[in-house]
C-alpha cells in the first residue's frame, strides 16, 4: 500500500487534509520512507504539496513534546483516533494544551510556533486571505467542525501501546 495514491479522495476540507497527511505521514515513518517527498506527493494531489515540510515538521514536534507515538489510523479508516482528533483541535487552537504529562515542556514554543504555521500554510491552501482578517498570526478559524471548545489534551498512553511498542 501507498499513501501517495488513495483509493478515494475524500472531499477537500481543512480536517481531510490534515487527517489524510497526518495518516500519510504515519506510514512514511513507519516504513521508513523518505518522508517529505512521500508527503509532498500526497499533499499535491490535492494542490497543497507545499503543507509538507509544515505538516511534517508539526507531528515529528508533537511526538517529542508528548513523548509518545502519535496514533493515525489507517489511510482509508472512516473514523478518527483520539490523536486525530486532538490534532485538530490542537490546529484550530494553536495552542497546546496543559497538561503534566509532557515529555519535553521545552519544545511547547516550538510547537506553537509550528500550530501557527500550519494554520497559516493551510489558509493559504483554502484559498482564504489573511491579511483581509486583520490577523496575520492566521487566528480565525480554520477547521469546520472543530471549535475551541472542542480542543483538548491528547489521549493519555496505555499500558498496552507501552508494550507493543507503540510510542
Amino acid at each position: 500500500m501507498s499513501c501517495v495514491t488513495p483509493a478515494l479522495l475524500a472531499p477537500v476540507t481543512p480536517e481531510s487534509i490534515i487527517v489524510d497527511a497526518a495518516r500519510c505521514w504515519r506510514e512514511a515513518v513507519d516504513r521508513h520512507r523518505p518522508i517529505l517527498p512521500t508527503l509532498f506527493a500526497r499533499l499535491e494531489i490535492r494542490d497543497a504539496g507545499f503543507l509538507a515540510p509544515a505538516i511534517a515538521a508539526l507531528l515529528s514536534i508533537l511526538e517529542a513534546w508528548s513523548g509518545r507515538r502519535f496514533r493515525a489510523a489507517h489511510e482509508n479508516a472512516a473514523a478518527l483516533t483520539g490523536d486525530e482528533q486532538a490534532l485538530l483541535g490542537l490546529i484550530e487552537t494553536a495552542t497546546p494544551p496543559p497538561s503534566p504529562h509532557v515529555s519535553q515542556p521545552g519544545l511547547t514554543r516550538p510547537l506553537q510556533i509550528a500550530l501557527r504555521s500550519t494554520r497559516i500554510l493551510l489558509q493559504h491552501v483554502l484559498g482564504r486571505d489573511i491579511e483581509a482578517s486583520g490577523s496575520p498570526a492566521g487566528d480565525q478559524p480554520v477547521l469546520l467542525g472543530c471549535s475551541a471548545a472542542e480542543a483538548g489534551p491528547l489521549p493519555e498512553m496505555r499500558e498496552g501501546d507501552m508494550a507493543q511498542d507503540r510510542i
